[in-house]
C-alpha cells in the first residue's frame, strides 16, 4: 500500500499498536477502580462513625435522664427538710408540729 501523504484533511501519523490502547484501558480502568473502592471506603467509615456518635448520644441521654431523676430526688429531700426546719426567729426555731 502507498504512503499516505499529508493534506488539510489527514495527517500522517504512525499507528498505534493495539497492545497500547489495551494498556491505557486497563490503567484507566485500575485508576477508576481505586477511585470507587476509596471512595466506598471513606462512605462507609463516615457512615460507621455516624451511627457509632447516634448511639453515643443515646447513651448520654439516658444517663442524663438518669441524673436529673436522681438529683430531683435528692432536692425533694433537701424541700422537705427546710420544710421542717422553721427559721422564723419568732418561732424560736422550732420544729413544725403536725
Amino acid at each position: 500500500m502507498g504512503e499516505m501523504k499529508a493534506d488539510a484533511r489527514s495527517i500522517k501519523v504512525d499507528r498505534i499498536s493495539d497492545n497500547y490502547i489495551v494498556r491505557i484501558n486497563i490503567r484507566a480502568l485500575l485508576y477508576l477502580f481505586c477511585l470507587v473502592s476509596s471512595a466506598t471506603y471513606y462512605w462507609y467509615n463516615t457512615q460507621s462513625k455516624i451511627n457509632q456518635l447516634h448511639l453515643d448520644v443515646i447513651e448520654l441521654h439516658e444517663r442524663t435522664l438518669k441524673l436529673e431523676a436522681k438529683h430531683e430526688e435528692e432536692i425533694a429531700k433537701v424541700m422537705k427538710w427546710y420544710e421542717e426546719l422553721s427559721i422564723n426567729p419568732l418561732t424560736g426555731f422550732k420544729k413544725k408540729r403536725k
